[in-house]
């Protein structure tokens, strides 16, 4: 028996794989008994994972110009604080310039996952198209412990890449913030958009007053809601 009167919680994890259209599947349910017993509460969790990140040359194209773009920024950035250090002029040292740097190092990460995550997809549908198939004896039995050891370790690799793909979901979206910043730096050299940033400049301190009690009063109906 691996329930009893003391469980609090009880944790199902399955994972699938659909060969015709590359996709897996990792299905997690929790279910949450309450300290008196009297009900249980449910939390389903299902992440699609496809079995190829770069499906087509799209797709790498995408990556590479946002490499040569990264490296293009670094090297721009390498430059500039070279020339200020030199002359000892930090003038341009404003909050794009600190800002760069950031843009530069998460991007590189970011593709770097990309590439981690295809290379482990990749190899995660070899491992499965080479899990032993099951024997014909009796279970338990010694036949099946290879197939079971496979299995463990295809489905540890599953859930490690599913919970890091939750992870860069969430960088995915700062670093969208990171470059809508960078669009800003590019309003400056143009006078129309410059009225944008230079509106906001001379807004802030009433927009973050405004901020103050519109976020207490959004967080509140936010979390009466959920």
């Amino acid at each position: 028996d691996w329930l009893s009167s003391s469980t609090e919680s009880v944790t199902m994890e399955t994972a699938f794989y659909n060969g015709q259209v590359s996709l897996f599947i990792y299905v997690k349910i929790v279910f949450q008994i309450n300290r008196k017993g009297s009900s249980i509460s449910q939390e389903l969790s299902v992440k699609v994972l496809p079995t190829e990140v770069y499906g087509s040359a799209m797709a790498w194209m995408g990556d590479v110009i946002l490499w040569l773009l990264i490296v293009w920024l670094g090297i721009g950035e390498v430059v500039a604080w070279f020339r200020m250090l030199r002359s000892r002029d930090f003038s341009e040292a404003n909050f794009y310039r600190l800002l760069n740097p950031a843009v530069v190092v998460f991007g590189m990460g970011f593709v770097c996952f990309s590439l981690y995550l295809s290379m482990s997809l990749l190899q995660l549908t070899k491992d499965f198209a080479s899990i032993p198939s099951a024997p014909t004896g009796p279970f338990p039995s010694p036949e099946w412990l290879p197939r079971h050891q496979k299995l463990d370790e295809d489905y540890a690799l599953l859930s490690k890449l599913t919970e890091m793909m939750r992870y860069a979901e969430l960088f995915a979206f700062w670093y969208t913030l990171m470059l809508l910043l960078k669009f800003f730096q590019a309003f400056n050299r143009i006078p129309r958009l410059a009225v944008i940033t230079e509106t906001l400049h001379r807004a802030a301190t009433d927009l973050v007053y405004f901020g103050l009690p519109f976020g207490t009063v959004f967080f509140s109906f936010t979390i009466g809601a959920y």
